[in-house]
């Protein structure tokens, strides 16, 4: 008996990949697809354009027949491709906030027209997968992703239950357009779905070809690569979460509450990178996609839904299949190689807006070019723990302007617990951006990636019932701190920021400490590398920012 399933292909990798799942289910059911099992494919473009042994139908090419199986359009196949002109538009504008990851001044400037008519598809470009995925849902009651969604888990949620769990499969590349803009959008609206509808009975895997498998000449592959980093990257980010992580909330329409997703769980249970190449013997690596790679793919997700346990046995005499990619891999690797030569060539390279399609890594990207000039490293990419405390760089900035300046600091409550706290002189009206603990065990301190959390991105208070009237003022905090930086004159407030650098009990060596103290507490020196490097790429940001503060102080206040 098959499990219950929602399989959800995105983009053209996704369309040939449930295409040939369901050849191969209907040959299985001899000609029936399982009523347990549900395929949705959401794509840009506006007509099926795959048929299993086909070759994509397009102008001048000859379609090569293998078979006549065909997603249907409507209830397999949902296109949600529209015109975004007007969207950019209005974002350009300074319109709907929570799109401003959206580069729509750069685009409407560079690229046609035609290019914001997704209904002829994506153009390989992140960003216009994404937006038409925001187009859909900006009418949720018109939404055709949210209809078929709901309508699949009505249909199965009844075979559902704590045996028999539900498996949501997501399927698409990292290189493209479509599928790489909304592979980790989809997820997150499928689970918000699936926690209402058959609670915490269910689990979420991704299938994810990697650019290899596409081919091209040297140029097209080189972007491709770096292209499929940066999702890499923001799907890495959004497989971490805890109490001190980032962003917990994304909002899709800010009308709709239930499209105002409180992000508690990581965004797929396992995700999986698949690649045709294999050093051992079958390797799919100079064979069409469609040919090879796209029919092995569907078989190993036909072996899943039979509620086969996907091992080696089942993968290996077909593709190579990542469970996640490691600092190690070596197809990362390359994808790496290609990503930090676009975002670093002043000639040839891409704007890290255009790679992107989160702000944090955006934000991210700006940091991490600047790091090696201004503080002698090798460029590297920041750990996503970090990263995910910059979906507004400036107030994660004004935390440390705000530490230097003395309006936050570390307390003490009557019992003598500490806690942290933000006041600016005169208000009488003091934050706790973290709670002092009610315990009679030893305290511990309060983690700094928490601190910095409930100030730059909660910003409010964070005792119980407080938050709601208590927040952060931001336009008073920056005033507060120009005042104060204008009253000590330009060489004593360079002076309080370099000290948060070089002073031993300054900001930046605390941390510091910690991480030489937590590495200490390792006898094994290969894991010594791994503890704490989200805290030492913490103090380097942190050093970086008290560098560029310095320069802005001298460049506002030297007259």
């Amino acid at each position: 008996m098959t499990r219950p399933a929602i399989v959800i292909g995105l983009g053209g990798t996704g369309q040939w990949i449930l295409t040939f799942l369901k050849k191969e289910l209907l040959e299985i059911g001899n000609g029936q697809m399982p009523p347990g099992v549900k395929l949705l494919c959401f794509d840009t473009t506006s007509a099926v354009s795959v048929e299993a042994g086909f070759g994509a139908k397009k102008e001048n090419q000859q379609a090569v027949r293998a078979g006549a199986v065909r997603l249907e359009e409507g209830t397999e196949f949902i296109p949600i491709g529209s015109n975004v002109g007007q969207l950019a538009r209005d974002i350009a504008d300074g319109q709907h906030s929570h799109l401003q990851w959206f580069p729509a001044r750069s685009y409407l400037a560079k690229l046609n027209p035609a290019a914001f008519q997704t209904k002829e598809g994506s153009g390989q470009i992140r960003h216009m997968g994404r937006i038409s995925l925001f187009q859909d849902l900006s009418a949720p009651n018109n939404s055709k992703v949210l209809a078929h969604l709901r309508q699949a888990f009505n249909q199965l949620k009844g075979t559902v239950s704590a045996d028999r769990q539900m498996e949501i499969i997501i399927v698409g590349s990292l290189a493209g357009g479509t599928g790489a803009g909304m592979l980790v959008d989809l997820a997150l609206l499928a689970r918000a779905m699936a926690a209402r509808e058959v609670q915490n009975n269910h689990i979420i895997r991704g299938f994810f070809v990697l650019p290899h498998a596409f081919g091209g000449g040297v140029a097209q592959a080189h972007d491709l690569y770096a292209r499929a980093f940066a999702a890499w990257r923001e799907l890495d980010r959004f497989m971490i979460v805890s109490d001190r992580f980032g962003l917990r909330q994304m909002v899709y329409p800010v009308t709709d509450p239930d499209l105002q997703i409180q992000i508690d769980k990581r965004a797929y249970d396992v995700s999986y990178m698949i690649d045709p190449a294999r050093q051992e013997s079958n390797s799919l690596d100079n064979v069409k996609a469609e040919e090879g790679l796209f029919p092995a793919v569907a078989h190993v997700l036909s072996a899943i839904i039979a509620g086969i346990r996907l091992g080696p046995e089942i993968t290996a005499p077909y593709i190579q299949i990542y469970p996640n990619l490691d600092d190690e891999s070596k197809a990362l690797d390359m994808l790496r190689r290609a990503y930090v030569q676009k975002v670093t060539d002043p000639h040839a390279g891409m704007p890290a807006a255009e790679l992107h399609v989160f702000l944090a890594e955006i934000h991210a990207c700006a940091y991490e070019e600047k790091m090696p000039r201004l503080l002698g490293q090798d460029y590297r990419t920041l750990h996503p723990e970090v990263v995910a405390l910059l979906d507004d760089c400036d107030h994660f900035e004004m935390f440390f302007r705000a530490f230097a300046l003395g309006y936050i600091q570390k307390r003490k409550n009557e019992e003598q617990f500490t806690y942290w706290s933000y006041m600016l002189p005169g208000s009488g009206e003091e934050i706790f951006i973290s709670t002092p603990h009610s315990s009679l065990r030893s305290q511990q301190e309060e983690d700094i990636f928490q601190v910095i959390h409930n100030f730059a991105i909660a910003g409010c208070d964070q005792r119980p019932g407080r938050g709601q009237y208590n927040q952060v003022d931001w336009d008073k905090l920056v005033k507060a701190i120009l005042a104060r930086e204008r009253e000590l004159g330009s060489e004593e407030a360079i002076k309080l920021y370099r000290s948060q650098i070089d002073d031993p009990n300054g900001l930046i060596q605390t941390i510091r400490r910690d991480v030489e103290n937590r590495r200490s507490a390792t006898t094994v020196e290969s894991d010594k590398k791994m503890i704490g490097q989200e805290y030492e790429d913490l103090a380097d940001l942190a050093k970086l920012i008290y560098i560029l503060t310095v320069d802005a102080v001298k460049d506002r206040l030297s007259n």
